[in-house]
């Protein structure tokens, strides 16, 4: 049970993955693909695929590499064709876009500020390909938004329909649903796919976290937002993934599924029985303190470190004198996660901190990286009723701005000048 709760308290699960910058090879810089006429060098590639592999906790090896060469590829050619339609209307996405983009990552995955690029570096990644990577995604949202945003109109009926439909889906059994799609096509087989599907559902079930991996490998739109597709009723769903996931305990990844778009793996985060709302929901706002430990360090280091992580919890009585109590010292760090919703949190940190109470200071838990100090500052409960008429129409608006995004990357691609080299 420790062994969990170690796994479930780390800070990232990244952390305790090795993928060192000593198996990098040397080698010359070729063009792996044109597009139209922008070029993704095989350097940039094999950043990218050992990011992904560093995102999976899989060792670098020529057949993984072999494996994954073809996917990253492709995706890294829809992200060309994503920024450059960005740049033909001078869409410029600012450092600061990126720069929170990288802050809500590492806020879904429990990470402290800094640290996803800061894991980059020690690997030996660039942060440039992390940042190209959000900055094409972000781009490619604000191009939609900005050339068929004032086209979409939603009308009285639209919103009476949509409506009537999320009342009726309350009648129904509705989860709340992760994916990773990986897409088939002539350079990456069924076969290739579902090895990588099973290889990537073995990270998950050893506490990589799904939204790393959902943002590195899927193709589809929810890849964005961690590979959350959001509330979905069973019976809307095709019978093959109902069939799979009707039954799947909540927050364990199925097995490879072949769908319409690819092969698939789903993770059931939250489930509604009929009548139940479906926004209803806990959140819990939590301060953490890591007093950090080096790797290996032996006993005689790690009982100072935890004596000062036991004076700490002793002497902190609530969450507005957490960080005071702290004082200078830049030795530890810090983290407030705000508003956290419980079904995005490890079964085993939610069990932990709703254990603690409020305002109440835990003894220091072991993890990977150093000793960590938890303090709950609320727990709020929230049930609202029916959506209003502007939020349906948001909804709406967002359901059809993706659907228009697919339609315009498809079009897109099959009128590029594409050239691959590998």
């Amino acid at each position: 049970m420790m062994k969990k709760i170690k796994k479930a308290l780390c800070l990232c699960a990244l952390g305790a993955l090795s993928l060192g910058a000593g198996q990098i090879h040397a080698s010359v810089n070729r063009v792996a693909a044109m597009v139209n006429h922008k070029v993704i060098s095989t350097t940039d590639l094999k950043s990218r695929v050992r990011m992904a592999a560093l995102s999976a906790g899989m060792p670098e090896t020529a057949d993984l590499d072999a494996q994954l060469s073809s996917q990253i590829l492709n995706l890294m050619i829809e992200e060309q064709l994503q920024q450059q339609m960005a740049d033909k209307i001078h869409l410029k996405i600012e450092d600061e876009r990126v720069d929170q983009a990288i802050q809500e990552i590492e806020q879904r995955n429990q990470m402290q500020k800094g640290q996803l690029l800061g894991m980059l570096q020690q690997a030996g990644i660039p942060a440039r390909i992390m940042r190209d990577h959000l900055r094409a995604g972000i781009a490619w949202v604000e191009y939609i938004r900005a050339m068929y945003g004032d086209a979409i109109q939603t009308t009285a009926l639209d919103v009476k329909r949509k409506l009537d439909e999320i009342k009726a889906a309350r009648l129904e059994t509705n989860v709340l649903l992760s994916e990773i799609v990986l897409p088939v096509d002539a350079s990456f087989d069924k076969g290739k796919a579902r090895v990588t599907a099973q290889k990537l559902a073995t990270q998950i079930q050893s506490g990589v976290p799904f939204p790393a991996l959902a943002t590195q490998f899927s193709s589809v739109p929810s890849a964005a937002k961690g590979g959350d597709r959001g509330w979905v009723s069973l019976s809307r769903l095709d019978p093959a993934i109902r069939q799979t996931i009707e039954h799947l305990p909540l927050k364990q990844v199925s097995q490879p599924i072949e769908t319409s778009e690819g092969i698939a793996l789903f993770v059931v985060r939250d489930r509604r029985a009929p009548g139940e709302s479906l926004e209803k929901d806990t959140l819990i706002t939590f301060q953490q303190v890591l007093f950090p430990a080096r790797k290996g360090a032996s006993q005689e280091e790690l009982y100072p470190l935890f004596m000062r992580a036991k004076s700490f919890t002793e002497n902190t009585k609530s969450c507005a004198l957490m960080k005071k109590s702290l004082g200078s010292d830049t030795r530890v760090r810090f983290q407030e996660v705000q508003k956290a919703s419980v079904s995005n949190l490890p079964d085993e940190l939610y069990t932990f901190l709703s254990k603690l109470g409020k305002e109440k200071a835990s003894q220091p838990v072991m993890t990977d990286l150093g000793f960590m100090v938890f303090m709950v500052c609320d727990i709020e409960q929230i049930n609202p009723g029916e959506p209003t008429e502007d939020e349906v129409k948001d909804m709406l608006r967002s359901q059809e701005l993706q659907n228009i995004a697919q339609r315009e990357l498809r079009n897109l691609r099959s009128s590029a000048f594409i050239d691959i080299r590998l």
